[in-house]
């Protein structure tokens, strides 16, 4: 049975990943909108998410930073690190990240902010 959770996991993400390929978020309501901007209108860590993987699948690194530069030059190594690295097995590492995800949300909300 895990097994086939598993398949089924790969093949929704796949799915996902070529629809974001040839559908862009910003013109097409395929994809979820933000339950936290929708309800509070203000930009979440994850907000701009769908924007950058699509820019990246195309090529345009400099606009998928523009769109979400947390989920381009953060969450990588993160998760990266979660698993491997000097820090797979420390059990403050995910609360570093969680404080990371809210003090940039904090910080794209300010006046001023563009990203």
């Amino acid at each position: 049975m895990k097994k086939w959770l598993t398949y089924g996991a790969a093949a929704v993400a796949v799915a996902y990943v070529v629809a974001l390929f040839f559908f862009d978020p910003q013109e097409y309501r395929l994809f979820p909108r933000c339950f936290f901007n929708w309800v509070t209108g203000l930009k979440c860590s994850g907000c701009g998410a769908q924007r950058a993987l699509h820019c990246l699948l195309h090529g345009d690194v400099m606009q998928a930073l523009r769109f979400n530069c947390f989920l381009i030059v953060f969450m990588p190594p993160f998760v990266l690190g979660l698993y491997k690295g000097p820090f797979a097995n420390k059990k403050w590492y995910p609360y570093i990240g969680f404080w990371v995800m809210i003090l940039f949300t904090i910080a794209r909300n300010l006046p001023g902010a563009t990203f």
